[in-house]
């Protein structure tokens, strides 16, 4: 998960617009592949969540956001989305004014 961050985030702050269609063509769906392989239960580490859950709650949610439809193809990714999403305290997080859907990055990033 976080090599695929780092890849994900470094093209943010490099030529954006360049870096998007390699890194769509080239990363995401080999990423996604692997994450739907690897994901065998409800999280990411079994049937409990924990903090890998988040990391991989926060890196699909950002790929969602730079490549809308990315998980169409990966019911297990969708279905953990919705999951993590329905926890009570990030439901009630995600409604509160603490949340920030946006920026992902910081100013000087070309994608926000």
């Amino acid at each position: 998960c976080n090599d695929f961050d780092s890849g994900l985030t470094g093209m943010c702050y490099r030529d954006y617009e360049k870096g998007r269609d390699a890194w769509v063509a080239n990363k995401l769906g080999r990423a996604l592949e692997k994450f739907e392989a690897g994901l065998s239960s409800d999280f990411a580490a079994g049937d409990h969540v924990t903090v890998a859950d988040f990391k991989l709650y926060e890196e699909l949610d950002k790929s969602r956001i730079i490549e809308p439809g990315c998980l169409g193809p990966y019911p297990r990714l969708s279905a953990f989305m919705v999951r993590v999403a329905a926890l009570p305290r990030i439901t009630a997080y995600m409604a509160s004014g603490d949340c920030i859907e946006r920026p992902l990055n910081n100013p000087h990033a070309q994608f926000k």
